[in-house]
């Protein structure tokens, strides 16, 4: 007869209840813990409610504070939180349009309808052009376009105080301008417009605008001087447009 071989008996449904057991104690190891804390956090409140007194000993409800905060994990502390910063301009084209965006903001307008105000004065100072010793003042959407950029570090011709000579240069592809298709058009690119009814037959462009979004169902977001005597941010329509140019290159400012 064959022997039937020794096979150990099968402790697996021991193993099972004794983790079962631990994972108990675990818990109400746990549990008493926190409560523990808690209790020790509600008594120095009431040592330190009920306690008074000063002199230079230190009170038994500061021992009992102490005492408590030592029991907390260090990881219970919540952890500082940064403030975020918002990204600096780093680029010239960034720096115009937040230049610009900031003058708009500010609601920066002439006075009263005169095209005229100390700012705009300034800016057609650094155009290099002679500004009138009273109002009424030159239409200044290119003088605003010019100091955005002067002040991002470039500096382009102060034709620009003139839409249509600027019209004109970006068709020719000079003076720092270069002709675009407008749907193509990103930020730091020029928009023009023909908006004045009056203007004088034979001209292309009596405004123009800094693009600061790129074109998004059916228009472009711009920043923009000279509109109802105000600098603006606004949306313009890409038909409305008649030329896009960008800016190719310009004289560093030093």
């Amino acid at each position: 007869m064959t022997p039937v071989p020794f096979l150990p008996p099968d402790d697996r449904p021991h193993r099972r209840a004794l983790a079962r057991r631990r994972a108990r104690r675990r818990l109400l190891l746990q549990r008493g813990g926190a409560l523990g804390v808690l209790c020790g956090l509600l008594g120095a409140i009431v040592l330190i409610a009920g306690g008074g007194g000063g002199g230079g000993a230190s009170h038994p409800s500061h021992a009992a504070a102490a005492v408590v905060m030592s029991t907390i994990p260090h990881d219970a502390a919540p952890s500082p939180v940064k403030a975020v910063r918002p990204a600096r301009p780093r680029t010239p084209i960034e720096r115009a349009i937040a230049w610009a965006r900031t003058r708009a903001k500010h609601d920066l307008h002439e006075v009263g309808t005169t095209n005229c105000s100390p700012s705009i004065a300034r800016w057609e100072h650094h155009m290099g052009l002679q500004v009138p010793d009273a109002p009424p003042c030159a239409p200044w959407c290119g003088a605003f376009i010019h100091e955005a950029f002067l002040q991002g570090g470039i500096h382009l011709s102060s034709r620009l105080m003139d839409p249509n000579a600027s019209y004109a240069d970006a068709v020719a592809g000079r003076n720092g301008l270069k002709r675009v298709p407008k749907r193509d058009v990103r930020p730091g690119d020029l928009v023009f417009f023909a908006l004045d009814p009056a203007m004088p037959a034979g001209n292309q462009a009596s405004h123009v605008a800094l693009v600061i979004r790129g074109p998004r169902d059916g228009k472009v977001r711009t920043a923009e001087g000279n509109v109802g005597h105000h600098a603006v941010v606004t949306s313009r329509g890409l038909r409305y447009i008649v030329l896009a140019a960008r800016v190719t290159r310009g004289r560093a400012k030093a």
